[in-house]
C-alpha cells in the first residue's frame, strides 16, 4: 500500500485500471496466409510506414505500466494502477520479445527489451503499485459464447499467464475483467461465471455501472464508489462474488485527459458524497481506460495523471492511490458491507450489448460460433469413448479448441465492418477445417 499516512486518515482512493488488447488476425505478406498476433501483423510493415508507427506507438503503451509503476517507486511517489492483458496479447507479446522486436523501443526514457521479463521485475519489485487481473484467452464476449467455451478461455488465460510469470505471480491474480465488460443478464449464466471464477481462485472482478440495478437511496457514488456483492442462483445453487464497479465519469475524464490536480478533486467530491450518505469507508473511484487507444492514454496519462497524482496525495492525507486488491484488503477484509442486483438486461462498458450481438452479421457469426463449438464438443466425446489418446490426437483437438475460441473473438464484430467480420468468417472456417480432422479420426 503505498500510502504514507495512517488508514484512517484516507477519504478517498484512486485506482486507475487499463486495459489491454490486441487480436489475432489473419494476414498474407506474400509467404501465404497465417493467423498472426495483430501486433505482430503492425510491426512486420517497413520503418516509416503508417502501421509501423502505430504499432511502435502500442509497444510503448504496453511496456508504459511496468516502467512507471517502478518510477513510481523510485520517486516515492503514491501511484498505483491495476491492469489487464487478453491471453493473445499475452503471447503476441512474449514472441516478439523473444524476436527482439522491441529491441529499439523506448518506453518512459527506457528500452523496453524483453517486455515480458520488464513485467517480471515489476511484478517482483512493485506489487504494491501494479496489480494484473485476469481475463479471457481470446478476449470473448461473455454474454455470447457458449458456456462451455467460456471456462475454457478463462482456463487458457491462467496457463498463459503462468507460463510466462510462474505460479506465484498468477496467485495474486485476485480480480476478473470482463472483456469489454460484458455481464450476463441471465440468472443461470451469471451463477455459472461466479462459480467458475472461483473455482479458480478469484475473489472479486470488476463490472459496469450500467449493470447495475439502481438500489433504492443510493447516490451514484455508493453504487459507483464502494464494494459489493452480486448473487445468482443456479437451481437451489446460490453464488456470490464481491465486484467492484468502474467510475464512469472518472474513466470517461480519464481516456480524454486527466491532470493529477483534476482527479485529486474528483475523488474528493466522491468522498463527500459518502460521507453525506453517512458511508465511512473511503471513496473508491476507478477509471478504466483503453491503454493503447488515445493519443492521452498512449503518451500524457502516466506523467500528468499516474505521477501527477501520486505526488498531490503525498501532501494531503485525504486521498491515496492503490490497486483494487490492495483497498479490498485494507478496507473490506470480510468482505463488503453492501449488495447490489444484475440488471435483467446485463450491461457492457458502452452500456447494452448491441455492439457485439445486434445484426445480421452479428447474429449469423454467434450463431456458426455455437454449432462449431457444439461440433467439436461432440467429437472430443467420441474420441474419449474410444480411448483414443494419442499425443497426436490430443494436440490436434487442442488446436481446434483454440481455433473455436479465437471464432469468439469481440473484436471481429465489435467493428461492425467487412474487414472485422471477414476475420470472422475467415476464423470459421479454419474451425471448421480442424474440427473435420477431429471428427474423421473420432469416426476410425
Amino acid at each position: 500500500m503505498p500510502v504514507a499516512f495512517a488508514r484512517d486518515e484516507i477519504e478517498g482512493v484512486y485506482a486507475p485500471w487499463l486495459h489491454m488488447h490486441q487480436p489475432d488476425v489473419w494476414w498474407d505478406f506474400g509467404t501465404g496466409e497465417r493467423l498472426m498476433g495483430n501486433l505482430e501483423r503492425m510491426l512486420a510493415f517497413g520503418p516509416g510506414t503508417p502501421e509501423r508507427e502505430q504499432g511502435e506507438r502500442f509497444c510503448r503503451a504496453y511496456a508504459n505500466p511496468a516502467v512507471y509503476a517502478k518510477r513510481s517507486r523510485s520517486d516515492g511517489v503514491c501511484s498505483s494502477l491495476t491492469i489487464d492483458f487478453s491471453g493473445t496479447l499475452l503471447r503476441s507479446l512474449a514472441e516478439l520479445s523473444a524476436s527482439g522486436a522491441f529491441a529499439s523501443v523506448e518506453a518512459g526514457g527506457e528500452t523496453v527489451g524483453d517486455i515480458i521479463r520488464l513485467y517480471r521485475d515489476a511484478m517482483t519489485s512493485c506489487d504494491d503499485r501494479l496489480e494484473v487481473a485476469g481475463s479471457a484467452f481470446c478476449h470473448c464476449y461473455l454474454p455470447s459464447v457458449p458456456e462451455s467455451d467460456m471456462a475454457g478461455q478463462i482456463e487458457a488465460w491462467r496457463e498463459q499467464f503462468a507460463a510466462l510469470f510462474g505460479q506465484r505471480a498468477l496467485s495474486r491474480v485476485r480480480g476478473f475483467w470482463p472483456p469489454e465488460l460484458g455481464i450476463f443478464g441471465d440468472e443461470e449464466r451469471l451463477a455459472g461465471l461466479i462459480r467458475t471464477l472461483k473455482r479458480y481462485g478469484y475473489q472479486w472482478m470488476i463490472i459496469p455501472r450500467s449493470a447495475v440495478c439502481d438500489p433504492p437511496g443510493f447516490s451514484t457514488a455508493r453504487i459507483e464508489n464502494q464494494p459489493h456483492w452480486i448473487e445468482a442462483r443456479d437451481g437451489l445453487r446460490r453464488e456470490r462474488m464481491t465486484v467492484v464497479v468502474a467510475d464512469t465519469e472518472m474513466s470517461l475524464r480519464q481516456e480524454k485527459g486527466l491532470s493529477g490536480k483534476e482527479a485529486a478533486n474528483g475523488l474528493k467530491y466522491r468522498s463527500r458524497m459518502l460521507a453525506s450518505d453517512g458511508v465511512s469507508a473511503p471513496a473508491l473511484a476507478i477509471g478504466v481506460s483503453d491503454g493503447e487507444n488515445g493519443a492521452f492514454m498512449r503518451s500524457g496519462f502516466f506523467e500528468e495523471t499516474f505521477l501527477s497524482f501520486g505526488r498531490e496525495a503525498m501532501f494531503d492525507a485525504g486521498i491515496t492511490s492503490m490497486t483494487v486488491s490492495d483497498y479490498l484488503a485494507t478496507y473490506f477484509p470480510n468482505g463488503p458491507k453492501t449488495a447490489v442486483a444484475v440488471r435483467r438486461e446485463g450491461g457492457s462498458r458502452i452500456g447494452g450489448h448491441a455492439c457485439w450481438t445486434e445484426g445480421e452479421h452479428r447474429r449469423r457469426i454467434i450463431r456458426e460460433i455455437h454449432e462449431v463449438s457444439a461440433r467439436l464438443e461432440a467429437a472430443e466425446k467420441r474420441l474419449r469413448a474410444k480411448r483414443k489418446r494419442a499425443t497426436s490426437l490430443m494436440d490436434e483437438l487442442n488446436r481446434a479448441r483454440l481455433a473455436v475460441w479465437n471464432c469468439e473473438t469481440s473484436c471481429y464484430v465489435a467493428w461492425g465492418n467487412e474487414f472485422w467480420f471477414g476475420q470472422a468468417w475467415r476464423s470459421l472456417r479454419h474451425a471448421r477445417e480442424c474440427i473435420a480432422r477431429i471428427e474423421s479420426a473420432a469416426g476410425e
